[in-house]
């Protein structure tokens, strides 16, 4: 026996399994997979980019390393080069004083050294080129000390083209000195 009545008739009835209503939920289905499709795709393009992107990055970055290692190397190349014509252009007080403290003779004196950095006329016909040139001015109670210090100096590995520029005997009765100057090139 039936417990209940049914009073709405088969065609009001709501049936999920009629036949329009699988179809539809078919349709939204495979809409509903195609749009998931579609982003998981879009998604894997823009990431298959952003390796591509990411891949330059890391070549440019590898040859930023190597540009900055070979600048490196190279400022510290030019900085040493720089440092060595440093040093090679300021003229080494210590090792000249300790030369003419033992070359200057008996019966000379010197009054006045000094030293400079002068540009062109270089010994390797370079106008551009800088050489260090030294001037000795002094007195000698003599001749004798004075060619003894040219010669002393032009023995010397420190100094090069020696040159007597003058000399003068003292006019008053009281300076009876002999000034000169001597000049030369510092190597």
């Amino acid at each position: 026996m039936k417990r209940e009545i049914n009073l709405i008739t088969d065609e009001f009835v709501f049936d999920p399994f009629s036949r329009i209503q699988p179809k539809l939920l078919a349709v939204w289905l495979v809409i509903l997979i195609l749009g998931f499709a579609w982003e998981i795709g879009s998604r894997m393009v823009e990431i298959k980019e952003r390796k591509a992107e990411l891949t330059q990055l890391q070549n440019r970055l590898a040859q930023i390393s190597k540009e900055e290692q070979d600048l490196t190397l190279f400022i510290q190349k030019n900085g040493q080069m720089e440092s060595e014509n440093f040093f090679k252009e300021v003229i080494k007080w210590k090792e000249i004083l300790s030369v003419i403290s033992s070359t200057v003779p008996e019966g000379a004196w010197l009054k006045n050294l000094e030293g400079g950095i002068t540009q062109g006329g270089g010994s390797d016909g370079n106008p551009q080129s800088a050489f260090k040139e030294i001037k000795f001015v002094g007195f000698a109670n003599s001749y004798a000390p004075i060619t003894l210090l040219l010669s002393r100096l032009e023995r010397q590995p420190l100094f090069s083209q020696i040159r007597l520029i003058y000399t003068q005997k003292g006019e008053s009765h009281e300076d009876r000195a002999i000034h000169f100057e001597i000049t030369g090139r510092i190597n």
